[in-house]
């Protein structure tokens, strides 16, 4: 939309031209006046005054330009240093409650000084090498195992201390010769209690200096900028973690698979996991240290640290019976680890509670030594029997920290209602607190502290577990955690008025009321309080969603998965905005009502949407880029499903979701490709890099990744079964389909099919006993090979023979093979969304074609007796049709294209299995899938307002029909039917004339139309001449009518007369856009145009008795090639008048249309190098501020001025793009339309520093 310039910016911009140019003009003046009362003029004297003159005026806006990139710069370094200074004092915090206790062998709570520590040598002795690279294995990542109690934290918080520079110099004297790392070796340490991945990936990232938030972030950043910095980083307590599976496969695993590549090592402390299956999950990326192997457990350290806590010599004003008795402290400390084994926890326990009693043991006693505890609930059973004031009100508030979930409870009220409910009397804040300063039960205690807020938790996991199991013998685990969402949600009633006071809930209530709630299974009630949605933690609520019981609940869970990921990147203030904008894509106005009105500001907001609603599925798991392929395999545990994008493969268990390890991570070389097998009892992975190498990864394996082959085409990889043995076919460099050996990577002993250079193998597969290949020749004809016999089925397909009207620029994309009762058949997909089943060995087209209107990513031929065909477009959308020519059956299931599909049966139910370009992976039951009316699909859309001056929006969808909404409230004003064949084909606005527009359809009818019903007022035809595709309108005295066609010549018409005012135009050979300037003269016409084959963008000057053009400058890539532009608006940059051109890789070109001149090349950062599809500008305030949109799956906001960027993520493509007045924007695509309002917040992080 062409802006009218403001005032302000005027006279800022005469300030700064003034401030450019006046120091060069004086410059430029002194140059020429020393040149002119030269006594000798030389060239090189012409030379050198030119370069100063030149100078003069160059360099102001280049200072300019310079202080504007570093004032940026220095602003984005203020927001990373105070991300840093809050980071840097959560680690303190971790320092002081955990690794500098541990690493002294006391409790958090404890006033101690001394250090306690004792044994554990041999594996801090080989911890230590390791940190200093010595040794083997140096490049991989350690995990230090045991049992509960085993002393995991101890040795890490250790090596922890032994590193702080902080530290005192004694401490770092007595430990014993090689167990003390150089001081400043380890980076960071972080205690993940409680902690989601994403959470602790921006711990690291903090700690690294690097700026990201989430797992893919740091991945990303590391993968991309990052240099080689040799550094550990420490990570205790991962089975501890919100969800430890999730933070090992999406975090750690991959930073330990990377670290030969980015010196990032990791130290890692957990648990085993049930059938040792968090240790499983590192793979081969990770050496596992387990302390409770023999090499590693000397029992003398037990008793010595017992005999060292009892006599309490470093720590004189601690009261024990034992000081001064250390005969008596050894002989006792032996009996105390006899018992306690390799427990460290037990032993602790155990003589905490013998230094509180007034005596100590009498060992003349009979059985005394029998006495002591053997397990982690009998020691603490003793020390609560021991401690003073006792009694059973100390293990009911024990029992209700055993409950919570992080850091623990902060505010005393929750924690003495939750001891309330747990235990067996009634308790307030004062019990609370007798607890905390009278008892020396607090001993038992960790004790965190952020900001002014203090949290209590009890300071062992195996504590927890045991005062858990107690309580379950009284009421299940579900329903305490429904007692503790009551209590929480109790909190936060108002007297006043019948709901909830959101605003005012407490940080355990924001994180961890999702998790109560789930597990207490009454998630469900929550889920329709928009207040509940945007006040509590997102990942925690994701996490949760799965517990939903209902089909309510299941309606919102699916609403929120929709944008799950947007709520886990996005700023907090846009959290609200993502749901709002997830409920109107359900059509839940309501619900996106009510999550408005609890941020009133927000930054931008869902003003109405008519969008598509994906169908029920199972969201298995998330990529963060495009899914490049999925497949099922058949084990021993079951189905496994495995997906694959370019920088990691994914697994899970198709039965509940479990995700499993598969050894493919950050690989070197960006993946292209996968196919499958079932190894034994396991899986082998079979990858395609960019690099050309092809790799097989065995997760279980000892040695899992080896290279199978080198130099590979980039075309595919695809598994076989030749006669019983597992192979692959691939293609190699020199173009020759080669079928090789998955155990060692030979070539089978097979006939080689040699292909052409721009041919492309689509797939190969195992059919009716034949392996078979597909080939897509450059000319567009496939042909199928036989691999075992070296030779074609039959005669080609020749689609320009066999498929009438077919045109010579749509390619085959994909294809699926399949075995019919009568032979095998082709499933075939093209660029223009046909969709064709061949019979290869007779050589004809089996049943009807189907004609879409979006290209085809993957084709499946699935069913009992592969009778149901099935397809899915770039659009998202997936359609299934009968072999016996059924009705079709179309199937929203992702936001992004379906790039692959597999399927598998589970329980007797056929399901499908998709990925798609919204890099979530999917399961659902294709007899239970139900479609639903689609809304999307809109193509084009021209805005203006009616006779009252009420905003209205008219897009042309897909299937030719055009649609007028109301702009306030998306009210269908009126909707215009066409056939397919007469359906409209483009849309233009009259300048100067907001109540019309002009459409062109396939009949070649241009139409004037007026809103809000779209009522021809004028009407002609076009001649038959030319295949027409769209138009646009100039704004001259008599408005101006150009419709390209698809040679590429130009029409000019009369829109009042319909006659032709001139010639037409050969602008280009072939199909190309026009975009009129918005101010013209009465001598010429000005306009520009884009060539959408030979890349050409040209700014035309037509005039009665002559016609020039201008070539644009267009970037050009790596590989010489210009980038494609796809739409072009208008503006002013102050008071120039410049266009802009939306491109492909996410770039936009800003000329200025008064010389031709490219002003700008700019690369948005985070569109993921995806093409951009439409384009509009405006001026609000200052700012010239573009819009644009595209696949990048997002609405872009930038500004020319600050060069910042902001994504709204969509989650789909957007074709259109517009502003509309009131600092609203409408977005529309192949799933619906809606309208945004851009809210002052937003626009303010767009100003020029």
């Amino acid at each position: 939309m062409y802006s009218l310039r403001q005032r302000d910016n005027r006279r800022s911009l005469t300030e700064r031209l003034l401030l450019y140019m006046l120091p060069g003009l004086a410059v430029a003046i002194g140059a020429l006046l020393g040149l002119l009362t030269s006594d000798h003029v030389s060239p090189v004297l012409v030379v050198l005054t030119a370069l100063v003159m030149v100078c003069g005026f160059a360099v102001p806006p280049a200072v300019d330009a310079l202080s504007d990139r570093v004032s940026r710069r220095a602003l984005h370094q203020q927001l990373l240093a105070h991300r840093s200074d809050t980071a840097a004092a959560q680690r303190a915090e971790q320092l002081r409650s955990h690794f500098h206790p541990r690493g002294r062998g006391i409790l958090p709570s404890l006033v101690r000084e001394g250090s306690y520590f004792m044994g554990r040598l041999r594996v801090l002795r080989e911890l230590v090498d390791w940190i200093n690279g010595a040794g083997l294995d140096v490049a991989w990542s350690r995990v230090v195992t045991g049992a509960p109690g085993s002393g995991k934290s101890a040795v890490l918080g250790r090596l922890v201390s032994l590193a702080d520079a902080g530290q005192p110099n004694e401490v770092l004297a007595t430990a014993p010769a090689g167990t003390r790392p150089p001081v400043g070796s380890i980076s960071m340490a972080v205690h993940v209690r409680g902690h989601t991945a994403d959470e602790v990936a921006a711990e690291i990232s903090q700690a690294l200096a690097i700026d990201e938030g989430t797992c893919s972030g740091l991945l990303a950043h590391l993968r991309e900028d990052f240099e080689h910095r040799s550094t550990v980083v420490v990570v205790d307590g991962v089975d501890e973690a919100a969800d430890a599976h999730r933070l090992i496969i999406d975090l750690l695993e991959p930073l330990a698979a990377a670290s030969e590549r980015t010196g990032i090592r990791l130290l890692v402390g957990t648990r085993r996991g049930g059938e040792d299956h968090l240790l499983r999950l590192f793979g081969a990326s990770a050496l596992v240290l387990d302390l409770d192997e023999e090499q590693y457990l000397d029992r003398r350290d037990v008793a010595e640290y017992v005999r060292s806590t009892l006599l309490a010599d470093p720590d004189p004003q601690v009261r024990t019976p034992y000081r001064g008795r250390p005969a008596l402290a050894e002989k006792v400390a032996a009996a105390v680890a006899a018992r306690a084994g390799s427990s460290f926890l037990v032993a602790q326990l155990t003589a905490l509670s013998l230094m509180g009693s007034d005596e100590p043991v009498d060992t003349g006693s009979s059985g005394w030594a029998a006495t002591f505890p053997t397990t982690v609930g009998a020691a603490m059973d003793r020390y609560l029997g021991d401690v003073q004031p006792g009694g059973p009100w100390l293990r009911d508030l024990l029992m209700a920290l055993a409950w919570s979930q992080g850091d623990g409870f902060s505010d005393p009220g929750t924690w003495a209602a939750a001891a309330t409910m747990l235990g067996t009397a009634a308790y307030s804040e004062r019990d609370v607190t007798r607890l905390l300063l009278d008892s020396s039960a607090v001993d038992l205690l960790h004790r965190s502290t952020h900001a002014d807020r203090v949290a209590f938790r009890l300071f062992h996991e195996a504590l927890g577990e045991y005062l858990r199991q107690l309580s379950t013998r009284q009421r299940p685990a579900a329903e305490v955690h429904r007692r503790l969402a009551d209590i929480l949600l109790e909190k936060l009633s108002s007297s006043s008025l019948d709901e909830r006071d959101w605003a005012h809930a407490d940080r355990y209530t924001r994180t961890y009321l999702p998790f109560h709630a789930g597990e207490g299974q009454v998630l469900d009630q929550l889920l329709d309080d928009a207040g509940f949605l945007a006040a509590v933690d997102p990942a925690r609520l994701l996490t949760a969603l799965p517990t939903t019981r209902t089909g309510s609940g299941w309606r919102v869970a699916r609403i929120i998965q929709r944008v799950g990921q947007q709520l886990l990147v996005a700023p907090e203030d846009e959290r609200i905005c993502y749901l709002e904008m997830a409920a109107h894509m359900a059509g839940d106005v309501r619900l996106a009502g009510e999550l408005a009105a609890t941020a009133p500001d927000r930054p931008w907001s869902v003003l109405w949407a008519r969008w598509d609603a994906l169908i029920e599925s199972r969201m298995l798991g998330h990529h963060d880029d495009y899914v490049l392929a999925v497949d099922t395999v058949e084990t021993a545990r079951g189905i496994v499903v495995l997906s694959a994008s370019a920088w990691g493969i994914q697994a899970w268990r198709l039965a509940d979701g479990e995700p499993m390890v598969t050894g493919v991570r950050e690989p070197d070389s960006r993946i292209l490709n996968m196919a499958t097998f079932r190894q034994g009892d396991g899986i082998a992975i079979v990858t395609l890099h960019e690099d050309g190498h092809l790799l097989r990864t065995t997760p279980d394996a000892v040695d899992p990744q080896r290279i199978l082959a080198e130099d590979r085409a980039p075309n595919g990889v695809w598994s076989l079964d030749v006669a019983g043995q597992s192979a692959v076919a691939t293609v190699s460099r020199d173009h020759v389909v080669e079928v090789l050996s998955v155990r060692d990577g030979h070539v089978l002993d097979l006939p080689p099919v040699a292909i052409g250079r721009e041919d492309q193998v689509l797939v190969v597969d195992n059919v009716g006993g034949r392996c078979l290949a597909v080939v897509s020749g450059n000319s567009g004809d496939i042909k199928t090979w036989d691999l075992t016999t070296g030779r074609p089925l039959s005669e080609p397909l020749h689609p320009g023979v066999h498929m009438p009207g077919w045109r010579n620029d749509t390619r085959f994309w994909a294809a699926s093979l399949a075995e019919r009762q009568d032979g095998p058949v082709l499933l075939l997909g093209t660029t223009a969304g046909q969709v064709i089943a061949w019979d290869p060995v007779r050589g004809e087209i089996v049943g009807d074609p189907h004609h879409g209107d979006a290209g085809v990513f993957t084709t499946l031929v699935t069913g009992h007796d592969n009778d149901l065909w099935c397809w899915g477009d770039w659009n998202g959308n997936l359609f299934m049709r009968g072999a016996a020519q059924e009705e079709v059956r179309q199937l929203a299931v992702h936001d992004g294209g379906v790039q692959s599909l597999a399927q598998c049966e589970l329980n007797g139910a056929r399901l499908l299995i998709s990925g798609g370009r919204d890099g979530a992976v999917r399961a659902w039951n294709i007899q239970a899938a139900r479609p639903a009316a689609s809304v999307g699909d809109h193509h084009s859309v021209v805005t203006g307002v009616d006779s009252t001056q009420q905003g209205c929006i008219a897009s042309i969808r897909a299937g030719g029909s055009l649609v007028i909404f109301a702009a306030d409230g998306g009210g269908v004003l009126a909707e215009l039917r066409r056939s397919a064949e007469e359906g409209f084909r483009s849309a233009a606005v009259v300048p100067g004339d907001p109540r019309s527009f002009v459409t062109l359809d396939r009949q070649r009818h241009i139409t004037l139309r007026v809103f809000p019903d779209g009522q021809a007022s004028h009407e002609f035809q076009l001649a038959s001449d030319e295949e027409w595709s769209s138009i646009a309108v100039m704004n001259r005295q008599r408005p101006l009518l150009l419709v390209t066609a698809t040679s590429g010549r130009l029409g000019f018409f009369d829109l009042a007369t319909c006659d032709a005012v001139r010639p037409s135009l050969a602008c280009h050979t072939g199909r190309f856009m026009v975009a009129p300037l918005p101010e013209q003269t009465d001598e010429a016409l000005r306009f520009i145009t884009c060539d959408w084959e030979c890349l050409q963008a040209r700014l035309w000057n037509v005039r009665s008795d002559e016609t020039r053009h201008l070539d644009l400058p267009v970037r050009r890539m790596d590989n010489g090639d210009p980038v494609s532009i796809s739409a072009v608006s208008f503006g002013h940059i102050g008071d120039l008048p410049v266009a802009v051109g939306a491109c492909a890789y996410s770039r936009l070109h800003i000329w200025n249309t008064e010389d031709g001149s490219l002003m700008i090349d700019a690369q948005l950062e985070q569109a993921h190098h995806m093409a951009l599809a439409d384009v509009d500008t405006t001026q609000i305030g200052r700012q010239s501020l573009i819009l644009s949109g595209g696949h990048t799956c997002s609405a872009v906001l930038w500004s020319a001025e600050s060069r910042r960027e902001h994504h709204l993520r969509v989650g789909s493509p957007l074709w259109s793009t517009r502003f509309l007045p009131g600092k609203r924007a409408v977005v529309a695509g192949p799933r619906g339309i809606m309208v945004l309002k851009l809210g002052s917040s937003l626009l303010s992080r767009f100003e020029h520093p």
